[in-house]
């Protein structure tokens, strides 16, 4: 399972930029729910690492707003994945705190798309 997190601020959305081998990727940050933990706690967890946001500072909890299932071929079987995507909306004052973070990735705030 993963868990992605929509923050939005000023009808913007932060997006994380990673280097992979096909090129630059633009993510919405979060990653895989370890053994063991929940889905919030993953989310929590993954927050802190990539944007050095701690989740206990949002004025208001993450709402869980899409639970997908997803299937690609895989070599024997489908690879299925479960993605939880959770939004909240960040105040002023933690756009800045998203600086932080695992060396290598930067941020970026992209206006959200007006497109259905």
């Amino acid at each position: 399972m993963r868990v992605r997190a929509v923050l939005v601020h000023d009808g913007r959305v932060c997006l994380i930029r990673r280097q992979r081998e096909a090129g630059h990727q633009h993510l919405l940050p979060g990653g895989l729910v370890e053994d063991g933990e929940d889905p919030i706690g993953a989310l929590r967890r993954e927050l802190r690492e990539e944007l050095g946001l701690d989740l206990a500072v949002l004025p208001a909890p993450p709402v869980l707003r899409f639970d997908q299932e997803t299937e690609r071929p895989g070599e024997t079987t489908p690879f299925r994945r479960r993605r939880l995507v959770f939004t909240a909306h960040l105040p002023a004052h933690l756009v800045q705190a998203v600086a932080g973070g695992r060396a290598g990735q930067s941020r970026s705030w992209t206006r959200r798309s007006t497109r259905p």
